[in-house]
């Protein structure tokens, strides 16, 4: 029995473990602490994203349906075994898909940029140049989502920056955009404010 329970569960599991500070910790192969991202590694960003539940989650799965294959009960193993991954994954779901919403606020505000726009010109294919100025808490992330956003949508002559008043006084591209995150209190007349994920923004239309 104690043979059987050290190759399923202990080497089992201890292989689990390797893998996790591996991939996600990068403590046995140095990583950049971003190997697994949302748009690439949907399994392995869960997992990050379950944290020290996975631990728990995993042993109790692999100890339940160990037990019962011991015990000769291969077909309430299945069962316990298919309930156990319709829990792993229903726990960390509500997490899970409030970082899917969050990653889509950039490209959702490239598409209200797009709409502020005239579009590009059907023979020549040529549209304005404009720059936009990110809010300074913004990522390289958020400006390639704001970048990719308004290429799809038939923009190529873009720049994207982090907004400072000297940038936009250096405004270098015909018109320009500056998004504004607002924290609740702020407002500003005659700009729409636009809100997505609980978050609101105005975009502010520059010139040189």
């Amino acid at each position: 029995m104690w043979k059987y329970f050290a190759f399923t569960q202990i080497f089992s599991f201890g292989l689990v473990v390797f893998a996790y500070i591996t991939l996600i910790n990068g403590a046995v192969i140095h990583t950049d602490g971003n190997l697994l991202k949302m748009q690439g590694s949907l399994d392995g960003f869960y997992i990050d994203l379950l944290g020290p539940y996975f631990f728990v989650l995993v042993f109790l799965s692999y100890g339940l349906t160990n037990i019962m294959l011991w015990t000769g009960k291969k077909q309430t193993a299945l069962t316990a075994l298919v309930i156990g991954i319709a829990i792993y994954y229903t726990v960390g779901a509500p997490a899970y898909f409030k970082a899917l919403n969050d990653n889509q606020t950039y490209p959702w505000l490239a598409k209200q940029i797009s709409q502020l726009l005239p579009q590009a010109d059907q023979k020549s294919g040529d549209a304005v140049k404009i720059t936009v100025y990110l809010p300074p808490d913004s990522t390289s992330h958020n400006g390639t989502e704001i970048y990719s956003g308004l290429r799809t949508r038939g923009f190529e002559n873009i720049s994207v920056e982090e907004y400072s008043v000297e940038a936009v006084k250096n405004l270098k591209t015909e018109k320009g955009f500056v998004i504004e995150k607002l924290d609740g209190k702020q407002s500003l007349q005659g700009l729409p404010v636009y809100e997505f994920n609980n978050q609101q923004f105005v975009i502010i239309p520059v010139k040189k």
